[in-house]
């Protein structure tokens, strides 16, 4: 049988092959809520079994099998059929949340417009939470307690997105990146637009649809008279038919 630091070797390389990070003591203690000496127990010995909680999180963290990380004879990753097919499954509030999956933010009354925009008050009574890719997150650096989601309306941004697509939004990137789509706050609306900045400071706000929707410019001045304030990027459309 191999010793738990043999196990956290390997972990530990897998860990950095599927998020392009490198492995950082300090990270899973973080995210264990344990010292920086456990994890070095860990890692370098002369800890032999991890337990509880401190197996459960160092395998959610390592993106590995919880019973492989316990010396079990279990293979070190779920295979991409079973995760596959497990995914398929029906789940609800109540369903535990797998190694692969994290919960984040969903806004129902929260519609962001592809038009005109919407306005409305958002309320954290009306906030539940859905689940995606754990793996997906970390590829893309984004922190799930920094992301949520949201029904999208009007068609300004067809064939991008379109009325009733759910975007994801990542509220540390709320820096314009030329040509990318961010959720924005403009006076008292909510909106998804492309946004490019000017040489003077200012803004071009435009839509995909540019037959029915002009670009709309707006000064630096103009950007703290009309309230208006980069929310986060666009990472993730999901599409959504309609009848």
């Amino acid at each position: 049988m191999s010793t738990l630091q043999e196990r956290m070797a390997l972990a530990i390389k897998h860990y950095e092959e599927v998020t392009n990070k490198k492995f950082k003591n300090v990270d899973l203690a973080t995210y264990a809520n344990v010292s920086r000496v456990n994890v070095g127990l860990w890692v370098k010995g002369p800890t032999e079994e991890l337990r509880g909680s401190n197996l459960i999180k160092a395998a959610e963290f390592l993106h590995v099998n919880q019973r492989w990380l316990a010396g079990e004879k279990a293979p070190m990753v779920i295979s991409n059929v079973k995760n596959k097919l497990s995914s398929i499954g029906v789940w609800d509030d109540s369903t535990p949340i797998s190694l692969d999956e994290v919960e984040v933010a969903f806004y129902k009354t929260l519609r962001l417009a592809c038009g005109s925009g919407s306005m409305v008050q958002v309320n954290e009574t009306d906030k539940s939470y859905t689940r995606v890719s754990r793996k997906l997150l970390d590829q893309l650096g984004i922190y799930r307690d920094k992301t949520f989601c949201a029904p999208t309306e009007d068609d300004s941004m067809k064939p991008t997105i379109n009325d009733g697509d759910i975007v994801y939004v990542d509220e540390n990137r709320n820096f314009i990146k030329d040509g990318k789509i961010f959720a924005i706050e403009h006076g008292d609306l909510f909106r998804c637009k492309r946004l490019y900045k000017t040489a003077e400071g200012g803004v071009r706000i435009v839509s995909d649809n540019k037959e029915e929707y002009p670009e709309e410019v707006l000064t630096k001045q103009q950007i703290q008279d009309q309230k208006f304030r980069v929310i986060g990027w666009v990472w993730k459309i999901d599409k959504v038919e309609t009848w």
